[in-house]
Order: structure tokens, then sequence, then C-alpha cells
């Protein structure tokens, strides 16, 4: 079942906040885990350890990873990855 606009507004800002504060929803599928992994991956190798879906989005599709901008924005919420000052 796709997220709503409404959806991906609520997991950017609990990227912000914490997983934590993310409601249970059995309707939310993450990527396959091979996904998952190309996108910690990306994370690593990105200029400048960015965070923004909007950079990984096309990195990813470039490596020709088939991947949403909002799917990386989930991922990264689901996994709690911040940014640690490095």
């Amino acid at each position: 079942m796709p997220l709503s606009p409404n959806d991906v507004i609520m997991y950017r800002e609990y990227r912000i906040h914490g997983i934590h504060a993310m409601p249970k929803r059995a309707c939310i599928a993450l990527p396959p885990e091979s996904i998952r992994i190309e996108i910690l991956v990306e994370v690593i190798h990105a200029p400048q350890r960015t965070l923004e879906e909007s950079v990984l989005g096309p990195l990813l599709r470039k490596r020709g990873v088939i991947i949403k901008d909002d799917e990386i924005a989930y991922v990264l919420a689901y996994y709690d990855i911040k940014k640690n000052g490095l």
C-alpha cells in the first residue's frame, strides 16, 4: 500500500526527531534488504556524507538501483540514521 504525501512529511519529521516517535504502521513496507544495504553503503560513500534523499536518490539511480527518494527517507528513519558531526 503506497504512502500518502502526509506520510512522507511525517517520516521526514521522524528522521529529525527520532524513530522512537514513529507510530507503528503495519502497511509500511521497507524496500528489500539488498536495496536497504545499497542505501546504507551510499550514505557512507556519498559526497560529504549526506543524508538527504534528494542527493542519495540520484546517486543510487545512476548506479542502477531502482528506488524512490521517499523509500530512502523511510530506510533512514527506520534505522534512525542521523548525522554525527564528522
